[in-house]
Formats: C-alpha cells, structure tokens, sequence
C-alpha cells in the first residue's frame, strides 16, 4: 500500500481503494414525543405520506420510565442502562426491592442470602385503622 500526499492536501491510494467514512442513517435509538433525541428528526411527519402509513425505522421500542411512556428506547440502549445501573448499586452496596401493588416482593439483589444472615432487617406493617 503506497501512499502519496497530493499538492491538494488530500491523500491518494496508488495500490488500493479504502473506505474511509461510511454513512449510516439514524436508527433513532431513543425518542421522546415522536422527536428522535439523536437526530433529532419529527418521527410523527413520516406517519403519512402520499395517503399510505409509513412507518419510520426505529429501534427504540421500550417504555423506560412507567410515568412517561413516550420515552422509548431500543433494547440495546435499555440493556446498557441496565448493566450501567447494576453495576452502580453494586458499587455504592445498595440494595434494590422490587414490589407489586399489593406490596409482594418481586425480585431484590442477585447476592446469596448467607452472605446477608447477619444483616436482615425485618419490617412490619401496621394494620390500618379504618
């Protein structure tokens, strides 16, 4: 591969031919409100377009926070969040519960509870008066 500099200031390939840039389209990996917060294209506008649905192509497909649901990203995005929160909780020693409506723990933390014997914490609830 021999490379020579021009009087133009750009570089020349006399053995081959190289892709120096490609470019990609947005994949509009996380949108808020139809507005891609990458790009920042209107996703609502590509609904219609010569009277028949066109649906733009992006990847954001999960609901991250449950009281904005017009927050979405893409699954790849949602599990790089994901391990980034994990990691963090697990760093500041920080334990997470998962509760249901009816207040049934769901999930908690991945350590083993013979490791947290000596450090359970019980809670009561109190019966409400009515």
């Amino acid at each position: 591969m021999a490379w020579e500099r021009s009087e133009d200031t750009s570089l020349n390939c006399s053995t081959c031919r190289a892709v120096l840039v490609q470019l990609e389209g947005c994949s509009h990996p996380v949108v808020m409100k139809g507005l891609c917060a990458e790009c920042g294209q209107d996703l609502t506008q590509l609904q219609s377009k010569n009277g028949r649905p066109q649906v733009p192509l992006s990847t954001a497909t999960v609901s991250m926070v449950h009281s904005v649901p017009e927050l979405m990203v893409s699954s790849e995005q949602a599990e790089q969040l994901g391990r980034e929160d994990q990691q963090r909780l697990h760093r500041n020693r920080k334990l997470v519960l998962m509760v249901d409506l009816d207040q049934t723990l769901i999930h908690t933390t991945e350590q083993l509870c013979q490791q947290m014997s000596n450090k359970v914490v019980k809670l009561h609830r109190k019966a409400s008066v009515s």
